[in-house]
């Protein structure tokens, strides 16, 4: 059988997320929504710096594994596509 690939994104580097581009406007992704290789998934600042997340692969949103404002670090998990 061909292996499945692993569904969760993971953060490629330390600093807050955000869902949002800014408070009050629509999320990049919500849950069950199907996105397309290389659309944004999230944003992490650091340093002052917003660093777009995108997806590898296309796919179904299945979870956000995080909360938009939270601080992750690199590798965490934070959201499922599959």
């Amino acid at each position: 059988a061909p292996r499945r690939e692993d569904p969760e994104i993971r953060s490629p580097l330390a600093g807050t997320l955000y869902f949002s581009p800014s408070p009050g406007e629509a999320d990049f992704v919500t849950v069950g929504q199907v996105v397309e290789v290389g659309a944004t998934l999230c944003v992490i600042e650091a340093m002052k710096v917003f660093n777009e997340v995108k997806a590898e692969r296309a796919g179904t949103v299945e979870a956000l594994l995080v909360t938009s404002g939270d601080d992750v670090d690199a590798g965490q998990p934070i959201l499922r596509v599959a």
